[in-house]
């Protein structure tokens, strides 16, 4: 079920115009699935995939945007997820801590996310 759910995202992504706002909707559902995919099933093409795909989103993601700081979480947990594989090279992990303090830096002080998680989008 996972798998066809991620084929229908790929195939979102894949028609969706480079113009459309939607685009970043597609890269995002798509990105937490394949870190999802990752999480219970392992395999570090999917982690790879998940990483550009949301490197994508991050990039095509307006910097106003209300999801932003969710997005750059949802990368660096992606990062970090590849620091602990064998795959992983020493940008990995400091990636992530740059992601999370750009997110951190962009709250503001006594916001009640900086204490905690963002959720997955």
């Amino acid at each position: 079920m996972l798998q066809e759910s991620l084929e229908l995202q790929r195939g979102a992504v894949r028609d969706t115009p480079h113009t459309e706002r939607v685009r970043v909707r597609c890269l995002c559902t798509l990105g937490t699935g394949l870190v999802q995919k990752y999480e219970r099933y392992g395999g570090v093409a999917t982690l790879d995939e998940a990483i550009g795909v949301l490197r994508e989103k991050l990039a095509v993601a307006d910097l106003r945007h209300p999801a932003r700081p969710a997005l750059a979480d949802t990368l660096a947990t992606a990062l970090e997820l590849r620091s602990r594989s064998s795959a992983a090279t020493p940008a990995d992990l400091d990636g992530a801590v740059e992601l999370r303090q750009s997110v951190l830096g962009g709250l503001p002080e006594g916001s009640p996310k900086r204490g905690g998680r963002w959720p997955r989008t």
